[in-house]
């Protein structure tokens, strides 16, 4: 009868399963979960599931997962579990008691499903919905949330921090002269350039064709250092920017105007200094271009 009572869960469903004892120990697993897991029926038998543990949740969960399942009868969530290979996956994961007429305990049932496509999926959609398509740097959406965070963080704490407004000179001649394809490899080789001029905590985004901003974060709490520390910077981006691009047997050279503006610095909102770093960009063209100035 028991076995009977057991086998009445749909055991070939798609869902993986694992049957315990009331000691955890595995009796019976299904197709689907050596599919998921990579190991077969015989590896498993007569061992703990904990032979799935990822290490990726502190003990603490696991703990939790048991009280709940001895207080309620059943656990359900999301779980990081590790493959034969050794892959980390995640699974949605639902273990219920078994209880005999006695109501005490007599099989764990587990049935879990592999989630971690759609978790790639999720993780996919939000990178492109922050991230420019083409260089892979941080689009316009991402740029605005970040300044928020970083104009508040730098009145707190009452540093500088500098914004640099990026305008390419001579971009729209690449594109009339050898076309959108080289043009777009020429905007991704910029935002290597920039990305190697720039530290890992500063940030860089495309918000237009051949438009970018970089924020740096924390250049100093004396204004004067702060400006010289970012002066330094941005002439290592003009630099780097200037020189030739080899691409598809021509030789391209471009440069770029920046308008830079330190912040907080008094201004009310990241809206005034995305205005002042965007005059003074223009003024710098209007004075040759390849140079910057500050806003």
């Amino acid at each position: 009868m028991e076995d009977l009572r057991v086998s009445a869960y749909a055991f070939d469903a798609h869902e993986a399963m694992t049957i315990t004892d009331p000691n955890g120990i595995i009796i019976k697993v299904n197709k689907a979960f050596s599919e998921i897991t990579g190991y077969t029926e015989d590896e498993v038998i007569g061992k703990n599931p904990r032979v799935l543990k990822s290490s990726k949740h502190p003990e603490d969960f696991y703990k939790n997962m048991w009280l709940e399942l001895h207080t309620k009868g059943r656990w359900s969530g999301e779980i990081y579990n590790k493959r034969k290979n050794g892959e980390i996956y995640m699974e949605k994961l639902s273990i219920t008691a078994i209880k005999d007429k006695k109501n005490i305990t007599t099989h764990y049932i587990a049935q879990f499903l592999d989630i971690s496509n759609i978790q790639k999926a999720q993780e996919k959609i939000q990178y492109q919905a922050s991230h420019d398509f083409l260089t892979g740097v941080n689009n316009r959406k991402s740029l605005m949330e970040k300044f928020q965070e970083e104009f508040a963080r730098a009145k707190r704490h009452d540093f500088f921090d500098a914004f640099l407004f990026i305008d390419l000179d001579g971009f729209k001649s690449v594109n009339d002269s050898y076309g959108h394809k080289i043009g777009d490899s020429v905007l991704i080789n910029v935002c290597r350039r920039l990305e190697s001029c720039i530290r890992e905590e500063d940030y860089i985004a495309r918000i237009g064709g051949d438009e970018f901003c970089v924020i740096l974060v924390d250049v100093n709490k004396n204004e004067e250092i702060a400006k010289e520390n970012t002066k330094k910077i941005t002439e290592k981006i003009l630099l780097s920017i200037s020189k030739p691009i080899d691409m598809e047997q021509h030789n391209i050279q471009i440069s770029a105007s920046i308008g830079i503006k330190l912040f907080p610095d008094g201004v009310q909102d990241i809206n005034d200094i995305i205005n002042k770093a965007d005059m003074a960009m223009y003024q710098a063209k209007e004075k040759g271009k390849n140079k910057f100035i500050f806003g």
